[in-house]
């Protein structure tokens, strides 16, 4: 590779740091070391079942991000799944110096693995370009490894490909060559573009989008499918309490036993979009719901949780704290699931500012409590605040306050939760 073409392809925050050496022991955990930390904090029942799931083969989620919610409970720390994406975006906030060997190589290794040496000459990019940087860079490393030009199909590419059903499924055509697979960074109902039937080897497929990798019910019901069949074997999802909401009637019953703080998640809802706070009043009454079905989940309050009495851990920025997230990327690669990086956003806005809650104005919590940092818009397209991205260097690992062992413990959780869309998620049917 030249060196313009070597050159880092990440964020400006990103271009001049490098990976810190304790989230590089992470990122290199033997599955005995996740094992460990995960048995450390939830106990041994799970361990076999955890050692037998981490080395087994994903079906067709390949690639997965999963949000956490880091969560303190007196002395404990523990995480909380809120979503997980079939698209996620890392490699542009991996710390510059290491974004080509840590995130760029090794996610073109997951496509490669998968794909068969004979359709490799048909791999393309198929990307929305919502981090332009990142198409970049995958562009690039994907070219140097095939040794050739590749195709970079967005929305307009794909619609316009020709399409022939064939015994092997819907084959896509784009330039008089068929496309056999690929990285596939498409994110608003990436099924309209890219057919459940298409055949190929594509990290991450859209049967994994209808299977809960971008539906947020069907991720819910994989979840609970999932813990049913391991929790006898001392494994669960651990998300915060919730269920899909089919009608008013289920809203109610929901809301008696979740509580008076919810939070409301459309099905298909991208980057914060469609999630809002309910409280149970006449207000809520006015604000008209996402299409059915929904998920409703309990909400994981700044001054307490309503339930556990737990409450959200904070990242320093400043001298100030503010609620974050963890965005674990995992990949489940022939030789069994492996994390692919770690990286954190905060909220807008600190907790201190907060004050006392009343909940007199849930959507004022947005900036308190939101940390996508992917903003929509009004003219169309996102802006990146990459302000509020807390980097796996070594300023960004002493802000969150976690150790070796908790990371780790939050890749298992992440792979769980990866694992449970892969096995257990099915297209949503209504009854």
């Amino acid at each position: 590779m030249s060196a313009a073409a070597s050159a880092p392809v990440v964020c400006a925050r990103a271009a001049s740091t490098s990976v810190c050496a304790e989230m590089r022991a992470v990122l290199a955990s033997t599955h005995d070391e996740l094992v460990a930390a995960y048995a450390a904090q939830h106990g041994p029942a799970g361990r076999a079942a955890l050692t037998e799931l981490l080395a087994g083969s994903a079906a067709a989620f390949f690639l997965s991000g999963v949000d956490l919610m880091v969560i303190e409970d007196g002395t404990r720390r523990r995480f909380v799944v809120i979503e997980v994406n079939s698209a996620p975006g890392f490699a542009y906030c991996t710390p510059g110096a290491d974004a080509w060997e840590l995130a760029y190589e090794r996610t073109i290794d997951l496509l490669l693995g998968h794909a068969p040496p004979a359709a490799h000459g048909g791999l393309a990019l198929l990307t929305e370009s919502k981090v332009p940087v990142e198409t970049e860079g995958f562009r690039r490393c994907l070219e140097r490894r095939l040794g050739r030009a590749i195709a970079v199909l967005g929305p307009a590419e794909l619609r316009a490909a020709e399409r022939f059903v064939t015994e092997r499924g819907t084959v896509l055509a784009h330039g008089g060559r068929e496309i056999s697979g690929g990285l596939r960074y498409l994110h608003h109902l990436p099924w309209e573009l890219l057919p459940p039937s298409a055949a190929g080897t594509f990290v991450n497929g859209t049967g994994v989008d209808l299977c809960g990798g971008r539906d947020k019910v069907a991720a819910q019901l994989a979840f609970e499918r999932f813990t049913a069949a391991f929790g006898p074997r001392g494994l669960r999802v651990n998300a915060p309490p919730g269920s899909v909401v089919r009608s008013a009637e289920e809203l109610e019953a929901v809301l008696a036993r979740l509580g008076e703080h919810v939070v409301r998640k459309a099905r298909h809802g991208n980057s914060g979009i469609g999630v809002d706070f309910l409280r149970g009043d006449e207000e809520d009454a006015r604000r008209p719901p996402p299409p059915y079905p929904y998920l409703v989940q309990e909400m994981l309050l700044p001054r307490g949780a309503a339930v556990n009495g737990a409450h959200l851990a904070a990242a320093t920025a400043g001298g100030r704290p503010y609620a974050y997230d963890l965005r674990v990327v995992v990949g489940g690669f022939p030789g069994g699931y492996r994390p692919l990086m770690i990286y954190a956003r905060r909220a807008r806005r600190s907790l201190d500012e907060l004050g006392r809650f009343d909940a007199a104005d849930l959507a004022a919590l947005d900036d308190f409590m939101k940390v996508n940092i992917a903003v929509p818009q009004p003219g169309g397209g996102f802006a990146m605040e990459e302000e509020r991205l807390v980097l796996p260097d070594a300023d960004g690992f002493a802000a969150l306050g976690l150790g070796v062992d908790d990371y780790r413990v939050a890749v298992a959780e992440s792979i769980l939760a990866t694992a449970a869309v892969d096995r257990f998620g099915t297209p949503y049917a209504p009854a």
